[in-house]
């Protein structure tokens, strides 16, 4: 066999050597959210987040996908578990000193960022070449919580928020309840799973919930909270609220250019001076039952005011802030 000449080899590898990249990247092209291939105009549906999720298990052997539960309108609620090695069991990560940490989104299907965010920070992590973070840690995601609100999505829900303009779901599940007053009765389908799929089995170390809030109007546009019920541990209380919390803030601040403060609302709109108050200590709402069980847990409010482009980018970096920090 002849070789080709050098001078035919110096013209073909600049024509190929693009084409073999191009094809290269097109073939490990990432998928996109219903919100980032609509310019922020729509938000996912139920069908949508399991195409996507279904196009990262094609991509990466280091995702799993679980049921969480079964909603009550037959919809499997799915649970992602990524991992350097997927673990096989819950006891994995123990053995292999990995913190395990569990991220839910859409619990009120009105409030859709974190779905978005988190499906986004789910294949940004997966597509490196080295994934961040899971050397050290194992990653739950429940990223569409409250599977048949969501599929309630309607332009007339949730108006005080602009966008996206083709709707949101809403705030109940199928059997009409809320699910974050759930967590001490447990009627429904979904705390039940978040009991036995995740609490119960997995025992992880931090829980973060993601919301949007529904009044005051301020310039951070992420806030944030603690368990505030002072029936917990007292340690790691003050922890949260006075180291890691703000900790979790700067990194926000300086690395994602984004700001947060504490979670709350004016005691009295027309008169600011009066105070800032948080949210209710009752256990009943999932971070402060987390507080509860002895474990850290981080609800995230992501600002109603701002456009939901800009709601998703800070529930991205909020959720990249706290990795970094765990």
């Amino acid at each position: 066999m002849t070789r080709a000449p050098k001078s035919f080899l110096r013209v073909l590898i600049p024509v190929l050597g693009p084409l073999l990249i191009f094809g290269y990247a097109a073939a490990q092209k990432q998928p996109l959210t219903v919100a980032e291939a609509t310019n922020y105009a729509a938000t996912s549906r139920f069908a949508d987040v399991m195409g996507f999720i279904g196009e990262l298990q094609k991509q990466s052997p280091l995702i799993r996908v679980e049921t969480l539960c079964r909603s009550a309108e037959g919809r499997d609620v799915p649970l992602l578990i990524i991992g350097s090695p997927v673990p096989a069991t819950p006891f994995e990560p123990r053995g292999a000193k990995k913190a395990v940490i569990y991220i839910q989104a859409n619990i009120h299907a009105g409030e859709v960022e974190g779905k978005e965010a988190s499906l986004m920070l789910a294949r940004d992590i997966l597509a490196r070449a080295k994934p961040p973070y899971l050397d050290k840690l194992v990653i739950l995601m429940a990223p569409i919580f409250n599977a048949d609100g969501n599929e309630k999505i309607d332009p007339a829900n949730r108006r005080q928020q602009p966008g996206p303009e083709q709707g949101v779901g809403v705030r109940t599940n199928g059997q009409n309840l809320d699910l974050n007053r759930d967590a001490m009765k447990v009627e429904s389908n979904e705390v039940a799973g978040l009991f036995g799929s995740v609490l119960n089995r997995w025992d992880p170390l931090l829980l973060v919930d993601c919301h949007t809030t529904d009044g005051a109007y301020h310039e951070p546009t992420v806030t944030y909270s603690w368990p505030v019920n002072p029936n917990g541990d007292s340690a790691l209380i003050e922890f949260q609220r006075s180291r890691m919390l703000p900790e979790i803030n700067a990194i926000m601040k300086d690395r994602y250019k984004t700001l947060g403060l504490p979670y709350g609302e004016f005691r009295d709109a027309r008169a600011p001076e009066k105070g800032w108050e948080t949210l209710e200590p009752q256990p009943r709402y999932i971070t402060n039952y987390i507080g509860l069980r002895n474990r850290l847990a981080i609800l995230d409010e992501n600002y109603v005011h701002a456009d939901f482009k800009t709601r998703v980018e800070g529930n991205y970096a909020d959720l990249s802030a706290i990795l970094d920090y765990v």
